[in-house]
């Protein structure tokens, strides 16, 4: 699958942005994403290791990101809503650079169900990129890097499902 850009840009010369967001990701499809551990916010451990033979989907936001809180209404509607009982995916949702705290605030608020962690400095969004949020990563059963996008709208959302889908069925 390709590498996707589809952040909402005001700059004309998109061609600029899209080659700098390409510059700032440090990992691109087919790589070996190198195993991490995070603790959701219910106390979940996530370990990527002892996810192989599930596709794992994560999703790297900041509450400061307008395009971010966009975003996170329909990962919770066309993403968790669906996928939250199928043993085959694992959904993590990161709050780059974002506490605790702030982050369990933020879930309460906004009804959130699905798990959300800390990243408070960068450490796992570092693999992946150097900036541009948000940033969607999807991991296959063998634990390699096969989609990742930067930013949101609707059209490239409905790409991201299809991607979903078509990892679990590999």
């Amino acid at each position: 699958m390709p590498f996707i850009v589809n952040a909402q840009n005001n700059n004309p010369d998109s061609s600029a942005f899209e080659a700098d967001v390409l510059a700032t990701t440090l990992m691109h499809p087919g790589a070996i994403v190198p195993n991490f551990s995070l603790t959701s916010l219910d106390g979940k451990k996530f370990q990527l290791s002892e996810l192989k033979g599930k596709t794992v989907f994560l999703n790297f936001f900041a509450l400061s990101c307008p395009i971010c809180l966009k975003e996170l209404p329909e990962l919770e509607k066309q993403i968790w809503q669906k996928y939250k009982d199928n043993k085959n995916i694992v959904i993590l949702c990161i709050g780059r650079e974002e506490s605790d705290e702030k982050l369990i605030a933020f879930r309460d608020k906004n009804q959130y169900t699905f798990p959300i962690a800390a990243d408070t400095n960068r450490a796992i969004y570092a693999l992946f990129g150097a900036k541009y949020i948000p940033r969607n990563i999807i991991i296959d059963k063998e634990g390699k890097l096969v989609f990742t996008e930067v930013g949101f709208n609707e059209e490239k959302f409905a790409e991201l499902i299809l991607a979903i889908e078509n990892t679990m069925m590999e």
